[in-house]
């Protein structure tokens, strides 16, 4: 990203799909896949594994509050200082390290623990979501375009975003059908890595 040419905003566009479509086409298949986890650390009792996946879920929400509510503070602070290219690639670089502790999370290599697999999909949380990068990158249109195209340039986002909530998760349940639910972690990995690159 060039903070000093107008179609850096295009190519943000671009970037925001990106990690949009990465972000949402791996939900279903997460949830499914901690599932999957959680009943398989309870083989003696499927009751068990369904109340720890209860458990689970509710903190992992709780945690998700919490942790986006301090990093989009933190974040909107650290991109008025140091501005907004620079959080974005905090973002990116977080969103890659996001999809890897998915992998090892989801992979046989992990044994479940309940505190484990909540700290570890917390600091998978310091990527920001992607409500914090629809805010930076509207305060980034706002730098670097005039008054009168602000707001063509702010629809185009909004434009984007909901046409890849649309299509995602399309993109999704066709990847789980033929490949499987932990396969989708890869194609996520691939968006981000592109992503990533792209703001690099």
């Amino acid at each position: 990203l060039n903070i000093d040419t107008k179609p850096s905003v295009y190519v943000l566009i671009v970037l925001l799909a990106i990690k949009s479509v990465g972000e949402t086409i791996s939900m279903a298949p997460s949830i499914e896949l901690t599932k999957q986890k959680v009943l398989d650390a309870f083989p003696d009792s499927a009751e068990k594994g369904e109340q720890e996946f209860l458990r689970n879920q509710t903190v992992n929400g709780l945690i998700t509050c919490i942790v986006g509510m301090v990093v989009c503070s933190k974040y909107g602070i650290a991109s008025d200082h140091h501005g907004r290219v620079f959080v974005i690639k905090i973002c990116a670089f977080f969103s890659c390290v996001r999809v890897l502790i998915d992998l090892y999370l989801y992979s046989t290599h992990f044994k479940y623990s309940f505190f484990l697999f909540n700290f570890w999909k917390g600091i998978g949380l310091l990527d920001g979501d992607i409500m914090d990068m629809k805010i930076i990158s509207a305060s980034y249109v706002s730098d670097i375009v005039s008054e009168k195209d602000r707001l063509m340039y702010l629809s185009l986002i909004g434009s984007a975003a909901a046409g890849i909530s649309v299509v995602s998760p399309i993109v999704s349940s066709f990847v789980t059908a033929t490949f499987g639910d932990y396969q989708v972690l890869y194609l996520t990995a691939f968006f981000y890595a592109v992503f990533f690159l792209g703001v690099s």
